[in-house]
C-alpha cells in the first residue's frame, strides 16, 4: 500500500470517528431535553432521557453551612450557579467549610453533574456573606 493511500485511509478513519462521536453527542443532547419517560435501545446499553422539565430554584448561602439541595435518589442532573457577589463553597454529602471543597466563584461560578458520577445525596453551601445559588435539577419520574 503506498503512502498516499495510507494517509487517505487514516483521514477517512478520523472523519468516521468524528461523525460517530457527533451522532452520539447529538443523541445525548436530544434525550436530555425530552419531557417524557423514554429509552433508546442501544444493544446492551440504554440511554435514559429526562422525564420532565427540570426544576429551577434558588438558595441563599450564608456564613453557616446549610443544605442547598436535598437528597434525591431520583436525581438525574444538577447544575449550581453562584449568582452572588461572594464565593460559595460546596459540601458534597457533608457540611460545607469556607475555603475547602468545591469553590464557586462570584457572579457565575458553576458546578454541574450529569448522569455519570452523579451524586444523589445532600449538597451544602457556605459563603462569607449572603450569596444566591441558582439551582437546576432534573429527576426520573417515580
Amino acid at each position: 500500500m503506498n503512502k498516499a493511500l495510507k494517509v487517505l485511509l487514516g483521514v477517512v478513519a478520523i472523519f468516521v470517528t468524528v461523525l460517530f462521536t457527533a451522532q452520539i453527542t447529538a443523541t445525548k443532547v436530544a434525550n436530555k431535553v425530552s419531557d417524557t419517560r423514554s429509552t433508546s435501545n442501544l444493544g446492551a446499553a440504554e440511554l435514559n432521557r429526562y422525564t420532565k422539565v427540570p426544576t429551577n430554584t434558588s438558595f441563599d448561602c450564608g456564613p453557616t453551612s446549610n443544605i442547598a439541595v436535598a437528597t434525591s435518589s431520583a436525581r438525574q442532573y444538577l447544575a449550581l450557579v453562584n449568582d452572588g457577589a461572594t464565593a460559595v463553597y460546596l459540601g458534597i454529602g457533608a457540611s460545607a467549610v469556607s475555603s475547602k471543597g468545591i469553590r464557586l466563584n462570584s457572579t457565575g461560578g458553576s458546578y454541574e453533574m450529569g448522569l455519570e458520577g452523579l451524586f444523589t445525596g445532600s449538597i451544602y453551601c457556605i459563603s462569607s456573606a449572603t450569596s444566591t445559588l441558582t439551582i437546576v435539577e432534573a429527576n426520573f419520574a417515580n
